[in-house]
């Protein structure tokens, strides 16, 4: 199901103040055009997942990755366009220094406030995002790193959230010279 197909609402405007309905996440593009740091979106809308009536909570992935500043650049775009809560969402790695990585992913987001934070301790990634996306009404997370054949032997994070979330997914591509 594409953005248009799952937004299915009407073209009405709303109030200053009133949550946003879906089509919001359908108009995703064009919010991301103000966005610098984003090079491309997708909205993801997995064939069982329903498209929320309202945006009002997103799940942001944070990882170290390339994309990391572009989707929490959009994720706030997305939050202040739909008065939404964010939740920025880290699985603990080996390799990453967790706390400083949600340091600078909430630096990042300056003055906004409605937003939480949190470390799963243990999992893999791709579980932990899919089990959470029930309790959102979209995710937000960064474009797949690994090559084509990378993804296809040991698969990506980004491919099974799209597949398997409860909730719309944004799939985000940044320049990659923008550090978080």
């Amino acid at each position: 199901m594409n953005a248009e197909d799952a937004a299915g609402g009407d073209d009405e405007e709303r109030l200053p103040g009133e949550p946003a309905t879906v089509d919001t996440l359908a108009d995703v593009a064009g919010l991301a055009n103000g966005v610098s740091s984003v090079t491309s979106v997708e909205v993801r809308c997995p064939s069982d997942a329903e498209p929320p009536e309202r945006v009002s909570s997103i799940l942001v992935a944070v990882g170290g990755g390339p994309h990391a500043a572009a989707t929490v650049d959009l994720a706030r775009a997305l939050a202040e366009e739909t008065d939404a809560w964010l939740e920025l969402f880290h699985v603990a790695t080996d390799d990453v220094d967790d706390e400083a990585l949600l340091d600078d992913a909430t630096a990042r987001l300056g003055e906004f406030e409605r937003v939480d934070r949190w470390v799963v301790e243990e999992g893999a990634p791709a579980s932990a995002i899919v089990e959470q996306s029930a309790y959102y009404d979209a995710v937000v997370l960064g474009s797949s790193t690994r090559g084509r054949v990378e993804r296809f032997v040991r698969g990506s994070t980004t491919a099974t959230v799209a597949e398997r979330a409860a909730s719309p997914v944004v799939v985000v591509s940044g320049d990659g010279a923008t550090p978080i």
